[in-house]
């Protein structure tokens, strides 16, 4: 009797459990209502010119629930069987991002080269933008790939972007049909793309926009990926992200040098994942610097065509409910047919899609292109925005939520495991506990290790081939390297 009095009086101050708790959200959305334990997806709401995504803070009774990137302004998470308060963060930007012009002299016509510049600038970026599109790609017109610009310029890069030579010129190079970078001949001499790389670099330097040693980074998306991955190799750019591509085959891994991370759609038709994963691989087996990230089809949600600003809310909660009522969401609400079969239907059937058919050009357009986003299918996301950035700070460690929260370097060398099985890294008065850590950000229980006031020991004889990362509390100590 007395137990049954102490249960009913501490179970008047716990929580009270649902069989489907609720998702509290502000400045955001949630996909639809989720048992505990079944993943789901937060949103961020749109973002503003001036405004990046910081991060998201959950609070709930339970500390179970798994939240896969809080950096990330679209997120899957794990519910808890109690209630979840989620709130995203945003940060502001200490001026207006002023996009700005020079004129070059390119190696065929003059070219109007666009950058941003950031104030004590620690690196410039070059972006290069998919094939068949223009540099508009990188401007407010594209909302996602907007996202990108704000955040490198956020995080101290200026940013550069320009039309490549086909674009240009209006005219076709290697005869394949499509605007294009050119990829071959991997050489600055005798390809134009290079080239205009090349007099882009020199005229900023020369009118003062940036610093003649400064660090280069590359980054593309689709054809222009691969031509960041050359780009990144004969300038010498200190890191490298393709975006839905495969690697340039104009490079083998055996001459990759320069960090590499792939940002790609997991239902991407136009190339094989497969491919870009043994890449890597390939890469990290010979102590190379290499990563690839994974976007994969998300839910959809009565604003979500929204997002980008360009449609109002008040008819993306139309199409949504439209798109349901046509059975083509399943009961998480992800798309069940392709983008283009979709719209192969509303073309087809018009009296059944009302919303989708009659749409304006403009809201066409943004309705297609979030069909795509949430299939996974190539189209470019801001959902990984930190995740890039985080590679250019960190190379190798973005999957690591310890490693992309570092503040300093201590010490940071790459050492390399001797022909015995071992590697001694000078010991830079190591006080905190030491961790290991391999590419993907796994935790590699630490091997025989010797610590003295004069160096740190290692025996790295049962460990595998690949790059590693050692840390003392929250501070990088070295890179170690074992491929033999």
């Amino acid at each position: 009797m007395r137990i049954l009095i102490l249960f009913l009086f501490f179970g008047l101050f716990l929580p009270k459990l649902s069989a489907q708790p609720q998702v509290t959200i502000t400045n955001g959305y949630v996909g639809k209502p989720i048992l505990p334990l079944d993943s789901g997806y937060l949103f961020s709401r749109t973002l503003a010119n001036d405004e990046i995504f910081y991060r998201w803070d959950l609070k709930s009774f339970s500390k179970t629930e798994i939240l896969d990137g809080e950096f990330e302004s679209t997120v899957w998470f794990r519910m808890t069987p109690f209630p979840i308060i989620a709130t995203p963060s945003f940060r502001y930007l200490s001026q207006p991002i002023v996009l700005q012009d020079i004129q070059i002299q390119g190696p065929t016509i003059g070219k109007k080269v666009f950058y941003i510049k950031a104030p004590n600038p620690k690196g410039t970026v070059l972006l290069f933008h998919k094939e068949a599109s223009t540099s508009n790609e990188w401007t407010p017109n594209f909302y996602d790939q907007f996202q990108l610009v704000k955040a490198l310029y956020f995080y101290g890069y200026t940013v550069v972007f320009f039309d490549c030579e086909e674009r240009a010129t209006s005219s076709e190079i290697n005869n394949d049909s499509t605007i294009n970078w050119q990829l071959l001949p991997h050489s600055v001499d005798n390809n134009l793309d290079y080239q205009t790389c090349s007099s882009v670099i020199t005229n900023l330097i020369s009118n003062g926009i940036i610093e003649e040693n400064e660090a280069m980074y590359a980054i593309g998306h689709g054809n222009g990926g691969k031509f960041a991955q050359g780009f990144a190799e004969l300038f010498k750019a200190k890191a490298c992200v393709v975006i839905n591509s495969e690697p340039n085959s104009s490079i083998s891994a055996t001459n990759q040098t320069v960090p590499l991370l792939f940002n790609v759609a997991v239902n991407d038709k136009n190339f094989q994942n497969a491919l870009n994963q043994r890449y890597v691989d390939t890469l990290n087996n010979t102590g190379k610097c290499a990563s690839i990230h994974y976007t994969r089809p998300t839910p959809l949600y009565p604003e979500v065509f929204a997002r980008s600003g360009r449609i109002p809310i008040e008819i993306s909660r139309k199409l949504f409910i439209e798109l349901d009522s046509n059975n083509v969401l399943n009961d998480s609400n992800y798309l069940i047919p392709t983008q283009s079969e979709l719209i192969a239907d509303v073309v087809a059937n018009p009296s059944k899609w009302p919303e989708a058919r009659f749409l304006n050009s403009s809201y066409s357009t943004s309705f297609i292109r979030q069909l795509s986003i949430s299939r996974a299918e190539g189209e470019f996301t801001s959902n990984r925005v930190s995740a890039i950035v985080d590679f250019l700070e960190f190379p190798c460690q973005v999957n690591t939520s310890v490693l992309s929260q570092h503040t300093q370097t201590v010490n940071s060398k790459t050492f390399q495991v001797c022909y015995d099985g071992t590697v001694t890294i000078p010991n830079g008065n190591c006080t905190e506990q030491l961790l290991l850590l391999n590419t993907t950000g796994e935790i590699i229980p630490l091997p025989q290790i010797k610590n003295n006031m004069l160096e740190i020991s290692i025996d790295f004889s049962n460990v595998s081939n690949g790059m590693y990362f050692l840390l003392e509390g929250d501070k990088k100590v070295c890179t170690i390297i074992k491929n033999q």
